[in-house]
């Protein structure tokens, strides 16, 4: 690895060889994805995001072989993702490039730093553990198949849903958000208002479920997504405030959501579902309903 340089990411300069990195990864490892010049832009045009700073390059005779992104997601956490080119594994490279990727998290003032890995990609796991990340929760990608059919649900006396249409009131709404998903790996943590509003621009008021206990409290949510236009069709795994959590609360508030979803699309389709850091019994939810597993991702940390 003599000849091998390392240095700060040049942005746009580097866009060309960093597309030709990562699309050479996708092929070797038969990853079903293709990146362009305007897709890496994007990604690293990420709020906070600084492109010259916190991305990190080793190149051999001006060719870039490795690369690792980091993105100060809160203020306690910051993740990477990391490419190392086929041709040059087994040489250290992605070990110095995490090495970096700790000390820029520092300078963040991070409190860790979190990457994820499919969970069949055993060299990866092996990688990360010797960098002294530990696992730390599950990603899943889900679908709920058109030929599924859906089991009534009933609301207990003890909770009701109303639509952020009906309460209009960005402070519920972000109240929902943090106490549902606060303590959950995969979530953005304490998220102001200002935040939570840009969401109304993805999710549309009326596809918004707000719950409530029999006290009018706010006590979790769900969401949908019902984009006929580009036939996208999306529930957000529930979420409770870790007081009410309860299998039958978890039940209800999603096929709520999935009735509602499947009523507003023209035709029947399949739903997609992402879940971060859900609990068994939820997960043992999902299954009962009958989704399936597209993707099952690893999470990991360092902690700072």
């Amino acid at each position: 690895m003599a000849d091998v340089q390392f240095r700060l990411f040049n942005f746009p300069d580097d866009l060309p060889a960093l597309v030709n990195l990562k699309n050479d990864y996708f092929k070797t490892y038969q990853i079903e994805r293709v990146t362009d010049e305007e897709k890496q832009r994007q990604l690293l045009s990420y709020p906070a995001h600084k492109p010259n700073h916190d991305n990190y390059v080793a190149t051999l005779n001006n060719e870039l072989i490795g690369h690792i992104w980091v993105w100060q997601q809160t203020e306690a956490r910051s993740v990477f993702d990391l490419h190392v080119h086929p041709n040059w594994t087994r040489q250290g490279i992605g070990t110095e490039l995490v090495k970096w990727a700790i000390e820029r998290s520092r300078q963040q003032g991070s409190q860790h730093l979190d990457s994820q890995v499919n969970v069949e990609h055993s060299i990866d796991i092996h990688f990360l553990h010797k960098q002294g990340l530990r696992p730390l929760g599950t990603y899943l990608s889900m679908e709920l198949p058109v030929t599924v059919s859906l089991p009534e649900y009933q609301w207990s006396d003890n909770y009701y849903v109303k639509t952020y249409a009906e309460v209009d009131d960005i402070s519920l709404y972000t109240q929902a958000m943090n106490g549902s998903y606060n303590d959950l790996w995969g979530h953005m943590v304490n998220v102001s208002e200002a935040f939570i509003a840009q969401s109304l621009t993805y999710y549309q008021p009326e596809s918004i479920f707000l719950l409530f206990d029999a006290k009018d409290a706010i006590v979790g949510m769900g969401r949908i997504l019902c984009d006929v236009e580009n036939a996208k069709y999306v529930v957000d795994a529930p979420g409770i405030f870790p007081q009410h959590r309860s299998a039958s609360l978890y039940r209800a508030i999603l096929l709520h959501s999935l009735h509602v979803l499947r009523n507003q699309a023209k035709q029947p389709t399949n739903i997609t579902m992402d879940s971060w850091g859900d609990f068994d019994y939820t997960v043992d939810l999902f299954w009962s309903l009958g989704f399936i597993v597209n993707k099952h991702i690893l999470g990991f940390r360092y902690y700072l």
